[in-house]
């Protein structure tokens, strides 16, 4: 089988579980490709996701969720080997560069408040990013542990 009709398999089945309108399932496609793909295709493979399910990609690439009760966690992923996994997250992470250095920045600016004692505008800071930018782990942490 060459190359383009394998892609054109994949496009399908990520376009097929888009339409399901439920995100996990061409998440759990996404998996399945992952672990039949060689690395050297992730690049590929992440584009071809985000173009055949826009609406599963939107879901699992948005800065924050907009509910704290959608901080959910699915395992339902193929697994694959360690060297496999951070090729494929950081091939994932790369096209959100900005948004890291973004909130990097915004962390250290919190932790400097509240290393010098400044609570109430620390809490200032996190609400309005919240607001702003949706629901993360770390800011569940911040404001609850």
């Amino acid at each position: 089988m060459g190359k383009n009709s394998v892609e054109s398999k994949i496009r399908t089945a990520f376009r097929n579980s888009d339409r399901s309108n439920n995100p996990y399932k061409a998440f759990q496609e996404l998996g399945v490709q992952k672990r039949r793909s060689p690395p050297s295709r992730y690049h590929s493979l992440i584009s071809t996701y985000r173009i055949s399910s826009p609406k599963s990609y939107a879901f699992f690439s948005l800065p924050g969720k907009k509910r704290f009760d959608e901080l959910l966690w699915f395992p339902g992923v193929d697994k694959v080997s360690l060297s496999k996994e951070i090729a494929f997250c950081t091939e994932w992470l790369l096209r959100f560069v900005d948004e890291i250095n973004s909130f990097l920045t915004f962390s250290k600016d919190v932790e400097s408040y509240i290393l010098d004692g400044e609570f109430d505008k620390a809490i200032i800071e996190v609400e309005s990013f919240i607001q702003k930018n949706g629901w993360s782990v770390w800011k569940a942490e911040i404001m609850f542990f």
